[in-house]
């Protein structure tokens, strides 16, 4: 039986996003033509890495999986619109790093899969139960640039003091609306203070 989202998966770029690159097609600064952009596909050397998953592997998720995602927006479809997830076992480390250290569940998120501020603030939580197969890429956080309001780059998140670091899921295909209908069923939000 083929996974719900296995014509996401199959596309080209997939592996490329669990990677960390771009999106399929991406505006980039032209070289050496300051102020033009660029449209480029994930096979383009023009294309930017940043974040993703170290070594992805291919994993089947099953049905009637809890999987858990955080997001910005308070809008539990719309954060479930993303692709990238924890399972449970994943989940436990990222509560049980919270508690043993007495920090929040967004500075824990923060710190072993370097979800930098500019990409969300990590205040809605949404768990959902798969009632469907879903192919996606697992593995361990890649480092992700951080970068200024301006576009400057003002550092790198990598391995942190964290030694129990968890896996991500890349699940491609959740912004369809018709494959997260059939995918998820039971999406429950948890609200949570924003995150710096």
């Amino acid at each position: 039986m083929s996974a719900v989202n296995q014509t996401f998966f199959d596309r080209p770029w997939c592996k490329m996003r669990a990677l960390g690159f771009g999106y399929e097609k991406e505006s980039v600064p032209r070289p050496g033509k300051p102020g033009e952009k660029m449209m480029v596909t994930a096979d383009d050397p023009n294309l930017s890495i940043n974040g993703g998953i170290r070594s992805p592997v291919a994993h089947t998720i099953p049905i009637d999986t809890m999987i858990y995602r955080f997001g910005s927006n308070g809008v539990p479809a719309v954060v479930a619109m993303g692709e990238w997830w924890f399972d449970e076992d994943s989940f436990g480390k990222i509560r049980d790093i919270a508690a043993l250290h007495r920090i929040s569940f967004g500075a824990a998120v923060r710190a072993t899969c370097y979800v930098p501020p500019e990409w969300s603030n990590l205040s809605t939580l949404v768990c959902a139960k798969t009632r469907d197969i879903l192919a996606s890429y697992r593995g361990r956080a890649a480092p992700v640039r951080i970068k200024a309001g301006d576009g400057t780059l003002t550092g790198t998140m990598t391995a942190s003091n964290f030694p129990d670091r968890v896996d991500q899921l890349y699940i491609p295909g959740f912004a369809s609306v018709d494959i997260q209908r059939q995918a998820l069923g039971m999406i429950q939000p948890v609200f949570l203070p924003p995150t710096p």
